[in-house]
C-alpha cells in the first residue's frame, strides 16, 4: 500500500442542521449504513453506493461492500476506525488483499423533488486510501479533492450545484500503485433542504446602536425564502430611496437619521418585516482631547505642556499642575514596555522624564461642558493605559472603570450614566506603587449626547455600595445625584428614616453588629423623588490576633532582621532545618530601587534571609494561625491582601487547598477573600510560593490587612430546676451545660447584685446539683457563663 505523505489541515466536523426550517435531504447516506443509517455487518453490500468506474477487471462492480473484520482498519492496520454512524467500503470486502491500482468513482443518489434545490446544502467529512481526487456533483467538478491520509477526516462543504428531481454525488478514488493494493472510501455527510415555495424570514435581524454625527452606520439583514428575495429598508416607517440591498450603509450619518430601522424582503409567495433596528445619533461632546495634543488634535513635542489635561493631585509636586509630554526617546517608551506612543496620542506625567517621579495616586482631569446637551444621554468612550494601576472617575465619583496597570496595551473604557448637567470632571487616577516611573495615556476618546435638558425630577448617576465589614471598621455610603435644586436627601436603615442624616453621604463608622441592615437614600426635590439602590451593610464580629507580616503582637511593625513571631516557613527551599520568618532589609533593592511594593505602617516584608537575594530558588510555604474558639466556624470569613516573588502558588487553610494564586507577585497587593474551610478552635493559613530564580535570587512575602471575621456562638443558658429535701433546697441543671457557675442576689431587678456562691456541683446522672442550706427569707439563684 502506498502512503500519500502531503499534509492536510483537518478540522472538527459537528453534524447539524444550518437552517431551523430546513429538512434533511431525502436519501442521503453515510457509507455502510442501512436505510435506517445503522452500520451494515461485515462483507455487506452497501445499497446506497454504487461503484460506477473500476479498473479492477474482477471487481467491476457495480455492488460496494463493506470490509472483513480486521486489517487495515484500526486497530489492526492505518485505515481510520469504523464507528457506530459509518464504515468503510471497497470494491471488494477482502482489502487485506485489495484492488488493481487505478481509479474508482462510488457514486450516491439523492432525490430532490419537491424541495428547492438553491436552497441545498450538504455539510460532511471523507477519506480514503489513496487520494480523494475529487468530488463530482450532477457530473460537475467540485475541486474537493483531499490527499488521501486514510487515518484522519477530511471537512467537506457542498452549497451550489445542485438540481431538481435525482442528483448524482460521486467520490473519486485514486489506488496508487503499480500493484495490488487496499483501496476504500469512508463518508460522513447530513444535507439540508427547503421545500419550493418558501416565504422569507429574517434569519439575522439588523441590529442599531449608539452613534456620533459623522459616523459611518452599517445595518444588514440575513433572510432565507425561495429566491428571488427583494429589500425595502424604511426609516420611522418611510421608504428610503435606493436602499434595496440586504446591508444598508449610511455614511456621515446626521442627527435627521436618528430612528427606527427595519427592512422589508418580500418574494413571490409573501414579505416579513424585520424587528426595528434602533440608531441613536448624538451630537459630538466638545473638549475631549487624547493626551499630549494641541488644539487641532496633532501631537505635541516631548517636554510641552498638556494644555487640556490638568493634575489635580501630584504628589511629585503639588505646585506642578500641567503634566508633561514625556520623553519619547528614552526608556520606558523606547527600549521599555511602554506602549509606543502614535500619531493620535502620546505619553503624559508629572515631569518630562519619570525615573524618581514619587510614589502615590495622580489624578489627570479633563473637563468638559455638557451644558446644552441631557446627561442622561452622554457617553464617552476610548482606549487608555497607566503605569501603575488607574480608575475613572467623573466628579470625584468612582465610576468602577479599572485599569490593571497595562502599560504595554491601550485598554478599551466606556462611560455612561454618570454625568451632570453642565460643567463635568472626567478624571483619571494613576496610583505609581513604587517611586519611578509613572504615566497617562489616553487615545482615541469621543463622547456624544442628545441636545436638550434632563428635565427637574432627580436622578441617581451612582448608587451606594454595600459589603461585608469587621466591627471596628468604618465605611462611607455615598451617592451623586442630579436635578433641579435643591436636591433633598434622606437616608434610611431597613426603610427607618435616619435622624440628621440628610447629606450625599453617610459615614458609619467604629462598626459594631447593631450597624448591620439595608440601607438606602431618598432624594427629592420640588419636581419628585428617587430611592437608591439598597446596599446592605453586614458585620461580623473580628477574631483577634489576627497579624499581617512583619509586626509584632500588638501590630506595630518590627525593625529589620526580627523574627516575626506570627509566621513560620514551614517549607523552606535555602534552609530546610529553619522556620524563622525573618523582617527584610528594607534599605537595599528590590525594596529600595527595586519592583517589591513598599513596605508601610502596617505590614513588611518577611523572608527565609535578611536579605533574600542568596535565597535558593524552589518553593516556599509561610504558616500563620488564629483561634476562632467562642465563634461560629460556618460563619467566619477571611480577608487580606499579599505580595509574593515570585508566583503565589496558593493558599491553602487548614491543610485544604483554596486554589488561590498571586499572578501579580511583588509589584502589588492582590486582594484575596476565604469563605469556607474554617473549623473550630486553631486554624492554620498558609501562603505557599515559588522563587523562580534557578539558583539564587530574591524571595519574599507580605500580607496586610488580614482580617477574620465570624459571628460569636450563641450560648443558651439553661434552666435551673430547684427541689425542697427537709431544711435543704437542692437546685440542678444538665451536666451538659458546661462552664456555667451558680451566683445569688438577695433581690432581683434593679438592685440585684450577684455574685458566685462558690460552691462546685456534684455531678448525679445527666444533672448538676448543688445542695444550699438556707438562712434568710428569700435569697435568689441564675447561671452565668
Amino acid at each position: 500500500m502506498k502512503k500519500n505523505k502531503a499534509r492536510a489541515f483537518v478540522f472538527a466536523f459537528v453534524l447539524g442542521l444550518a437552517y431551523v426550517q430546513a429538512a434533511p435531504i431525502p436519501g442521503l447516506y453515510n457509507t455502510g449504513v442501512d436505510d435506517n443509517g445503522v452500520p451494515l455487518g461485515n462483507a455487506a453490500i452497501d445499497s446506497h453506493y454504487k461503484l460506477i468506474e473500476s479498473p479492477d477487471g474482477n471487481y467491476p462492480g457495480p455492488n460496494t461492500y463493506t470490509l472483513e473484520a480486521g486489517w487495515p482498519v484500526a486497530p489492526a492496520g492505518p485505515w481510520i476506525a469504523d464507528s457506530s454512524i459509518s464504515r468503510w467500503i471497497a470494491p471488494r470486502a477482502r482489502q487485506s488483499i485489495g484492488n488493481a491500482p487505478g481509479t474508482y468513482t462510488f457514486r450516491t443518489t439523492f432525490n430532490l423533488t419537491g424541495f428547492d434545490p438553491a436552497k441545498a446544502k450538504i455539510t460532511g467529512r471523507w477519506t480514503s486510501d489513496n487520494n480523494g481526487v475529487d468530488i463530482v456533483l450532477n457530473g460537475v467538478s467540485l475541486g474537493l479533492g483531499q490527499g488521501g491520509n486514510f487515518g484522519t477526516f477530511y471537512d467537506f462543504t457542498i452549497e451550489y450545484g445542485f438540481v431538481d428531481g435525482v442528483n448524482t454525488l460521486d467520490f473519486v478514488v485514486l489506488n496508487a500503485g503499480d500493484a495490488v493494493n487496499p483501496v476504500g472510501l469512508r463518508v460522513e455527510m447530513v444535507g439540508t433542504v427547503e421545500v419550493a415555495g418558501e416565504p422569507p424570514r429574517i434569519v439575522v435581524s439588523p441590529v442599531g446602536g449608539t452613534y456620533i454625527v459623522g459616523d459611518t452606520v452599517t445595518l444588514s439583514v440575513i433572510a432565507d425564502g425561495t429566491p428571488p428575495l427583494s429589500y425595502q429598508w424604511k426609516l420611522n416607517g418611510v421608504d428610503i430611496q435606493g436602499a434595496t440591498d440586504p446591508t444598508l450603509q449610511i455614511d456621515a450619518v446626521a442627527v435627521s437619521q436618528d430612528g427606527d430601522y427595519t427592512v422589508v424582503v418580500k418574494n413571490s409567495v409573501g414579505e416579513i418585516t424585520s424587528p426595528a433596528a434602533k440608531v441613536n445619533v448624538l451630537e459630538p461632546i466638545p473638549g475631549l482631547y487624547n493626551t499630549g495634543v494641541d488644539d487641532n488634535g496633532a501631537v505635541l513635542w516631548d517636554g510641552y505642556e498638556d494644555p487640556h489635561y490638568k493634575l489635580t493631585v501630584n504628589p511629585d509636586d503639588p505646585s506642578v499642575t500641567a503634566p508633561i509630554v514625556q520623553d519619547s526617546g528614552a526608556f520606558p517608551i523606547v527600549s521599555g514596555p511602554w506602549v509606543a506612543n502614535s500619531l493620535t496620542s502620546v505619553w503624559i506625567g508629572p515631569r518630562f522624564e519619570t525615573s524618581a517621579a514619587a510614589q502615590g495616586d495622580y489624578i489627570y482631569e479633563l473637563e468638559i461642558d455638557l451644558t446644552g446637551f441631557n446627561p442622561a444621554t452622554a457617553f464617552i468612550t476610548g482606549y487608555w493605559a497607566t503605569d501603575n494601576t488607574g480608575a475613572i472617575l467623573i466628579n470625584d465619583a468612582p465610576t468602577g472603570v479599572l485599569n490593571a496597570g497595562n502599560f504595554d496595551t491601550l485598554s478599551a473604557f466606556r462611560l455612561e450614566n454618570c454625568f451632570f448637567a453642565g460643567k463635568n470632571k472626567v478624571q483619571f487616577k494613576v496610583n505609581n506603587a513604587t517611586p519611578g516611573y509613572t504615566g497617562l495615556r489616553v487615545q482615541g476618546i469621543r463622547g456624544g449626547a442628545k441636545k436638550g435638558v434632563v428635565g427637574d425630577q432627580p436622578r441617581l448617576i451612582s448608587q451606594p455600595t454595600g459589603g461585608l465589614f469587621l466591627t471596628g471598621e468604618s465605611v462611607e455610603l455615598a451617592v451623586v445625584a442630579d436635578g433641579a435644586k435643591p436636591l433633598n436627601y434622606q437616608w434610611r436603615k431597613n426603610s427607618t428614616p435616619l435622624a440628621g442624616k440628610t447629606a450625599p453621604n453617610l459615614a458609619l463608622t467604629n462598626l459594631t453588629r447593631a450597624d448591620a441592615g439595608d440601607y438606602d437614600l431618598v432624594v427629592s426635590n420640588f419636581a419628585g423623588s428617587i430611592t437608591s439602590v439598597v446596599a446592605t451593610i453586614t458585620i461580623l464580629e473580628r477574631v483577634p490576633n489576627v497579624f499581617n507580616t512583619g509586626v509584632d503582637n500588638t501590630g506595630t511593625v518590627l525593625a529589620d532582621g526580627e523574627v516575626d513571631p506570627h509566621y513560620k516557613i514551614i517549607v523552606n527551599a535555602t534552609d530546610p532545618g529553619s522556620q524563622d520568618a525573618i523582617v527584610h532589609d528594607s534599605t537595599v533593592f528590590p525594596i529600595v530601587d527595586g519592583p517589591w511594593v513598599r513596605n508601610t505602617e502596617k505590614s513588611k516584608w518577611i523572608a527565609p534571609l535578611f536579605n533574600s537575594g542568596q535565597a535558593a530558588g524552589g518553593d516556599y510555604a509561610y504558616r500563620t494561625t488564629f483561634d476562632l474558639t467562642g465563634f461560629d466556624p460556618a460563619t467566619a470569613v477571611l480577608l487580606g491582601a499579599w505580595a509574593t516573588d515570585n508566583l503565589g502558588t496558593d493558599i491553602i487553610l487548614n491543610g485544604v487547598s483554596k486554589g488561590i494564586q498571586n499572578g501579580n507577585q511583588f509589584a502589588t497587593l492582590t486582594p484575596f477573600q476565604i469563605t469556607s474551610g474554617f473549623v473550630a478552635g486553631l486554624n492554620t493559613i498558609e501562603f505557599h510560593l515559588n522563587n523562580a530564580d534557578a539558583v539564587t535570587g530574591c524571595t519574599g512575602l507580605r500580607v496586610e490587612n488580614l482580617r477574620v471575621g465570624a459571628l460569636p456562638v450563641t450560648v443558651q443558658t439553661p434552666s435551673l430546676q430547684i427541689q425542697r429535701s427537709g431544711g435543704a433546697v437542692i437546685i440542678s441543671w444538665p451536666a451538659s451545660a458546661t462552664g456555667f457557675k451558680l451566683v445569688i442576689s438577695p433581690v432581683i431587678g434593679a438592685g440585684a447584685t450577684w455574685t458566685d456562691t462558690g460552691i462546685a456541683p456534684t455531678q448525679n446522672g445527666d444533672r448538676l446539683t448543688v445542695t444550699i442550706t438556707p438562712s434568710e427569707s428569700a435569697r435568689f439563684y441564675q447561671l452565668k457563663n
